[in-house]
């Protein structure tokens, strides 16, 4: 079997982001010690209590292409990474995850931004109730159209599918 260059890059990329999630939701407090805040989050809203030493980073994710200003004009929080050092752990998040449904917490997976970007093309064409993205599956994007289920790879399978 050959892999082209650009398929090996998007499976390393893709492998690297296995352990890691994106928090929507979360509040950003002046000089915050994220680290506390997702422990405390994890123990108080998710019921799981692990070791600091479960997470290996955590960060907040700010747009380069935004200001500074226009980043704390922003109704929303930037979201959190966390990258465990497990994925067993991983997964007890996201076994959890529907604990913090209707809180305006929302635990996602990390994807990629080409895998983001056909997840956000998706989600306006079929609706967010419509479209999910698979962690078993590396992160891959599908939708339901009509009770049909529909792997979206590329920006053409959404719009073939219409």
């Amino acid at each position: 079997m050959v892999f082209r260059n650009s398929e090996v890059k998007i499976f390393l990329k893709l492998y690297s982001r296995k352990n890691s999630i994106r928090i929507n939701g979360i509040s950003e407090q002046r000089s915050e010690n994220i680290l506390e805040v997702v422990s405390n989050l994890l123990l108080e809203k998710l019921n799981i209590s692990i070791s600091p030493y479960c997470i290996d980073n955590c960060h907040r994710v700010i747009n380069k292409k935004y200001s500074d200003s226009a980043h704390k004009k922003s109704r929303y929080p930037p979201p959190v990474i966390v990258k465990f050092t497990s994925h067993m752990v991983k997964e007890k998040v996201f076994n959890n995850k529907k604990l913090v449904k209707g809180s305006g917490i929302s635990v996602a997976e990390d994807l990629t931004a080409a895998r983001y970007k056909l997840y956000r093309a998706a989600a306006q064409k079929f609706g967010v109730k419509h479209v999910w993205s698979s962690r078993r599956r590396n992160g891959n994007v599908f939708a339901e159209d009509h009770g049909k289920r529909l792997s979206i790879k590329v920006a053409e399978d959404i719009i073939v599918s219409g």
